[in-house]
Parts: structure tokens; C-alpha cells; sequence
């Protein structure tokens, strides 16, 4: 397709999501819209979709939701704000009964989609927004987790022009109030048996759209690890950059859900590597005494 310069325009200068925008709808393999039956909305309705181009990759920001009204609002606007202006935002809602279709609904305008209905986990979602994004590459930023600064997307834009099909960042942990720089290990699958999802926080991750795997929803918990170990499968060349990507909040349903969490992540480890498991065990038992002595 030969898109031409006017075709393109700005809606609104001041968001990173409504810079660059257009009335030519992107060929992509996955879903445009969803029936007409569920709660949707954003500028893909309006009939306003992204486009890439190969000095400027498009690069899709997911949030999924559910029941996030405390903490939605400030990940949308870590969002917005960025100053790399080729940026295509989805939200995938749970189905929530509190104020977050309230919050949505505030940034229609400069939602490139959102989506509204029950589903039945939040890697279901994942796979739901996937399918949804029309993107180069995919970053998951869910309700409470914030980009680190509004110069990340264009920082990590100019890594996007090379070879690479994962890039990853540092991240910062904030737990008890305290913030903790968490800097990422080699993205290999030595350092995922031996750190689990420690190697790298997932939402410091960009992953190209045509080797992204679908997440195994036979776990509640730990789908992120499997994930994983399935990009490292297919050799995909990784990329580090030793900048934080995003502030992320300890405190979820993992940590609270401590025990589901660590007999997932044996699960998933004894699935890949039977015998190898027990090169996670040191680091489980520790987890397990360190939580039981707190």
C-alpha cells in the first residue's frame, strides 16, 4: 500500500496517540473490531486508525483491566504523554463494575480502541489484545504500572529500526514506598530457571507482532514465564537497553496469591525441562522461607 504524506495528519498535538493519524484503515493479521454487541469505543470507531511506516515503527501500548478504577488513570496518562508520536493505544476491560468504564470513557478520544466485556483472566485478555493491535511491536502497561518517562517510546523507537525482536529495559519496583532500581539479567533460558520472571520485569518488554506467541491460559499466574521460555524457543534475536522502561507496584495478585505463583512456576519449568527443575529449587525454597520468616 503507498501511503502518502497527506494522508496522515494530526488530530489533537498535544497526546502522543492522536499525532499521527489516519482515515486508511491498516491491513494486519488479527481483528479491526469486535461485534457490536460488547462496550467498545475509541478513535477505531470514529472510523481513525495508525499506520506504520519503516523509519517510523508503530509501536502498540496494551492495558488490560479489570476493577481498576484506582489506578487506571495515571497509567493512561504515563501513556498519552509521551513525546514519540506513533503510538497506538488499546484497553481491554475485564468487564468492571466500579468506576473504570467511567475513566475509559473520559479518554475516548485519545483511546485508539477499547474494549469492555467479561472474559475469564487476564492472559485471556492478552490474547484478546493481541489480536487487536495492528502494531510493530507490543508493550503491556496494565492498570498501575506506569512508563517510566515521556521519553521512553522514542528512545526505544530508534532501537526498533535494527534486527531485533525482543527489546528490554530496567524497571523500577516499588514496594512499601521505597523505589528499587530492578536492572534486567540476559534474557536466556539459564537465567529463567535459575530468576524465573525475575530475569525482567514484563512490562518492560517490546516484542515484535509477527513472532508474538499467544499466552497458555492453563495458568492463572505464571503464563508470563511460559511465555518466555516460547520466544526463546524460536531464537529470536533479544536486545537490552540498561534504561528503566516502567515503575511497577508490588502488591498484586501474584503476591497475594504467593502459593499458586510459586506451583505454577514449578509446573511450567517441570513442563519445559523435567529434569532441570530442580536448578529452580534453591531459589523457590528461599522464597518460600523468606515469606514464611516475615
Amino acid at each position: 500500500m503507498q501511503i502518502k504524506l497527506a494522508d496522515i495528519f494530526s488530530l489533537n498535538d498535544a497526546y502522543s496517540t492522536t499525532r499521527r493519524v489516519t482515515k486508511i484503515a491498516p491491513e494486519f493479521d488479527g481483528v479491526l473490531l469486535c461485534p457490536e454487541n460488547v462496550q467498545q469505543g475509541g478513535l477505531r470507531t470514529n472510523g481513525l486508525f495508525k499506520l506504520s511506516k519503516k523509519e517510523k515503527p508503530l509501536i502498540t501500548i496494551v492495558t488490560v483491566v479489570y476493577n481498576g478504577a484506582d489506578f487506571l488513570e495515571e497509567t493512561i496518562k504515563s501513556v498519552i504523554s509521551q513525546s514519540y508520536d506513533n503510538v497506538e493505544y488499546i484497553i481491554v476491560d475485564g468487564g468492571s463494575t466500579d468506576e473504570t468504564l467511567d475513566i475509559i470513557r473520559k479518554y475516548n478520544d485519545v483511546i485508539d480502541y477499547w474494549i469492555s466485556e467479561k472474559d475469564a483472566g487476564v492472559y485471556y485478555a492478552m490474547n484478546k489484545a493481541e489480536r487487536l493491535s495492528s502494531g510493530d511491536f507490543l508493550n503491556f502497561m496494565n492498570a498501575g504500572d506506569l512508563i517510566f518517562s515521556d521519553n521512553v517510546l522514542e528512545e526505544m523507537s530508534e532501537k526498533m529500526l535494527s534486527s531485533s525482536a525482543i527489546l528490554y529495559g530496567d524497571s523500577v519496583i516499588i514496594n512499601d514506598d521505597k523505589k528499587l532500581w530492578m536492572k534486567a539479567k540476559a534474557f536466556s533460558r539459564l537465567n529463567l530457571l535459575l530468576w524465573s520472571t525475575r530475569v525482567v520485569c514484563h512490562q518492560s518488554m517490546f516484542v515484535r507482532k509477527s513472532i508474538f506467541p499467544e499466552y497458555d491460559t492453563r495458568y492463572a499466574l505464571k503464563a508470563e514465564l511460559d511465555w518466555y521460555f516460547q520466544l526463546l524457543e524460536e531464537k529470536n534475536v533479544a536486545s537490552y537497553t540498561n534504561t528503566p522502561v516502567c515503575i511497577y507496584s508490588l502488591g498484586g495478585i501474584s503476591d497475594r496469591l504467593f502459593k499458586l505463583e510459586m506451583t505454577e512456576t514449578i509446573a511450567v519449568m517441570f513442563r519445559r525441562f523435567s529434569f532441570l527443575t530442580v536448578v529452580h529449587a534453591p531459589v523457590f525454597l528461599y522464597k518460600i522461607v523468606r515469606r514464611v520468616l516475615k
